[in-house]
């Protein structure tokens, strides 16, 4: 598992939306990458422009830079799942 939504949703068709939203904006995201609440490890967390969180690490990381890279392929992953959306669409 590489990211969890950061929000929770009722239902399969509010997740699901919350998701192509993800996809709309992926382009535009911004990744934050913060120390956890205990100071233990690192977690990244994907942002819109307005600040609000839409998607964050699975699980944190000891090394800010692993959590860096972690960032990056839910990034690449993105891209590619909206690139290969656009070709099947």
């Amino acid at each position: 598992m590489v990211a969890v939504s950061a929000e929770s949703y009722p239902d399969h068709d509010g997740c699901r939306a919350a998701f192509d939203e993800v996809c709309r904006l992926a382009a535009e995201l911004a990744d934050t990458i913060q120390h956890t609440h205990d100071g233990a490890g690192w977690t990244w967390h994907a942002r819109t422009s307005d600040g609000r969180r839409v998607a964050r690490s699975a699980r944190a990381y000891e090394r800010h830079a692993t959590c860096q890279s972690a960032a990056a392929r839910f990034r690449l992953l993105l891209a590619g799942h909206v690139a290969a959306g656009q070709r099947t669409g």
